[in-house]
């Protein structure tokens, strides 16, 4: 003999609802496999330039302008005075 547990109407209703929500909220969290393995065409065509550019054009307050790796601590060559990121 199999005993089933017979709830209220109301209360199968919420357990049902709960259930529901938790599998629609995981779904909305899952992407795709499709999605995950799709390559980065932008980052494809900067591998293939030769990688980023780290360099940028600094302009120093003695009026000289250079090049120079891009870096929190850059210095003018020219006076030494450090410049602002």
């Amino acid at each position: 003999m199999t005993s089933k547990l017979h709830l209220p109407t109301t209360e199968r209703r919420l357990r049902e609802r709960a259930r529901s929500g938790a599998r629609r909220r995981r779904a909305e969290h899952q992407q795709p496999l499709a999605v995950l393995a799709r390559p980065d065409i932008a980052a494809r065509k900067v591998r293939e330039a030769g990688g980023p550019m780290d360099m940028a054009s600094y302009g120093c307050l003695c009026g000289f302008v250079f090049a120079a790796a891009v870096s929190t601590s850059v210095e003018c060559p020219h006076c030494g005075a450090p410049q602002a990121w």
